[in-house]
C-alpha cells in the first residue's frame, strides 16, 4: 500500500437549513474516501497480503494435499471447490499463527 496516494477521511453528514430542508454532503474525487470504506480496505488488504505470504512459504507437497482436499471426483470429472480451498487455506494459516503465538 506503499503506492497509494493520500486521501481525504471524511464523514458522511446531514445538515438542514433554518428552513428546515435536508443538506446532504457527499464530497466526490478520486482522492476522497469514505474514512469507514477506507479503513475497511486497509484490513482486507492486510489480510489478503497475509494469505499471499502464508501461501508463497507452503511447500508444493502441503500445497498438494491442500488441492486434494479440495477436490471431489465426479467420475469423468474432478470438481475443485474453491470454499474447502479457502478453507484448507485458513486453517493451515490458523495452525501457523498460533505456532508463532506459542514460540
Amino acid at each position: 500500500m506503499d503506492d497509494v496516494k493520500p486521501v481525504h477521511r471524511y464523514k458522511a453528514q446531514t445538515m438542514f437549513s433554518f428552513g428546515g430542508a435536508k443538506i446532504e454532503y457527499f464530497p466526490h474525487g478520486p482522492e476522497v474516501v469514505l474514512a469507514t470504506e477506507f479503513d475497511a480496505m486497509k484490513r482486507q488488504y492486510a489480510e489478503l497480503e497475509a494469505r499471499y505470504s502464508f501461501l508463497r512459504t507452503v511447500t508444493p507437497h502441503k500445497f498438494k494435499k491442500m488441492q486434494e482436499a479440495s477436490t471431489t471426483d465426479g467420475g469423468d470429472v474432478l470438481y475443485f471447490h474453491s470454499d474447502r480451498f479457502d478453507a484448507q487455506i485458513d486453517t493451515a494459516l490458523t495452525k501457523e499463527t498460533e505456532n508463532k503465538n506459542h514460540e
